[in-house]
């Protein structure tokens, strides 16, 4: 297969180029470089990639900042809990100067890697002239709308690949050169465009790198990864005529590149290339939640009347519902944004407690509302905007 094959990667393998750090990046392209000549990208896959590479870019333009501010505002809060306690034989004075050296260390350390990083344009304009003339051709309208209703039928009988991207992606929707895209279908589309290139007479093989390690691509057993879901292999023998189809993530794709391209030059420690990627997904896995609000639970507490006078009162509230929400990496913009949503949406009256677990905000909303509590949920259900709060609703309550 590595003689003759088509290699494809896949989005995320291409954005998570912007993320490595410079040997492992750089030993990466050169690899790609090497097999150019057999690279080639699905236009779905060429699609996401562009939609969201600039986002990439911004994203590791700001993450010092971030870091920084982060920082500084954990620490302050934390002088400021031991600036309150009393009755201590601890020596606070000698603590929180010790705090704000580290700060200073952490903050000053950061500003200089921010200097020194990559020029990510650069890296852009590699990856832009590697794929040059490697994108297949995009699916007309009326080919996109015939693939989302089989992918229906396929979804529904969890066929892969793409049935684990429905509850994110359900509902949105992304335009491009006038045809219009349902994201949810996205992996499928570029399954059936890898198909499609399969029976082409030029096509032996076929290689697809990807960081994807949902069970609509992987097949898991007991949690342990054990190569291509079946189906996908079966489905693609069955339209190429017999041919083979293999998938590698990054580490996999690295340490064969290796031994069949033979690059054990010394110019790069490969275990060390690999080691990095795996951090780095590790990193990003941590890191990763919904853009938004995620509800973990929900309880209702007993009914109460409460009555707002005069000007400032306006609602009768009956009931009395708390919300816990994780706000993922304090974004409290969106929080706000949230809560004023639901203000404006549901005239509730909320009063807002707040705590920090593992760096994330865990907020408690106690909502006050004259809707029975079902009509409520149902209402958020069906009015609050998905593409920025995830909001599901499991035997009647939510659920994260």
């Amino acid at each position: 297969m590595w003689r003759e094959c088509i290699f494809i990667f896949d989005t995320n393998t291409l954005l998570n180029l912007y993320r490595y750090d410079e040997k492992t990046r750089g030993f990466l392209l050169r690899v790609m470089d090497l097999i150019s000549d057999r690279i080639w990208i699905p236009h779905q896959i060429a699609l996401e990639y562009h939609k969201h590479m600039l986002d990439e870019i911004h994203n590791q333009n700001n993450t010092y900042r971030d870091i920084i501010d982060y920082v500084r505002d954990n620490i302050d809060d934390l002088k400021k809990w031991l600036s309150n306690l009393r009755n201590s034989n601890i020596n606070l004075e000698e603590i929180i100067a010790i705090l704000d050296e580290s700060q200073n260390k952490i903050v000053t350390n950061l500003e200089a890697q921010e200097k020194d990083q990559p020029d990510l344009i650069q890296i852009m304009n590699q990856i832009t002239s590697l794929l040059e003339n490697k994108i297949g051709d995009a699916y007309s309208q009326i080919e996109l709308d015939n693939l989302f209703k089989d992918g229906l039928r396929r979804f529904e009988n969890k066929i892969p690949p793409g049935y684990k991207d429905v509850k994110e992606k359900e509902n949105r929707k992304t335009v491009n050169n006038g045809l219009i895209y349902e994201d949810k279908f996205g992996d499928l589309i570029f399954w059936r465009q890898i198909l499609d290139i399969s029976k082409k007479e030029s096509t032996k093989s076929v290689i697809l790198v990807t960081d994807d390690n949902k069970e609509d691509w992987i097949l898991k057993i007991k949690g342990q990864k054990k190569g291509p879901h079946p189906e996908l292999i079966h489905e693609f023998k069955k339209e190429s005529n017999g041919k083979l189809f293999y998938l590698y993530n990054t580490e996999q794709f690295l340490k064969y590149a290796t031994e069949f391209l033979r690059l054990n030059d010394g110019s790069l420690d490969v275990d060390e290339a690999i080691k990095n990627v795996t951090s780095t997904k590790e990193l990003l896995h941590n890191l990763q939640g919904p853009t938004g609000v995620q509800y973990v639970e929900v309880m209702e507490s007993d009914k109460f009347n409460r009555i707002k006078g005069d000007g400032e009162y306006k609602y009768f509230y009956q009931y009395n519902i708390t919300l816990y929400c994780i706000v993922v990496n304090k974004w409290e913009n969106i929080l706000h944004e949230f809560i004023n949503d639901l203000e404006n949406m549901f005239n509730l009256y909320l009063k807002i407690y707040s705590t920090s677990v593992k760096g994330n905000e865990i907020i408690k909303l106690e909502v006050m509302t004259n809707k029975p509590f079902n009509s409520l949920i149902i209402d958020l259900l069906n009015n609050v905007n998905k593409e920025r709060y995830i909001v599901t609703e499991i035997n009647g309550y939510l659920e994260d």
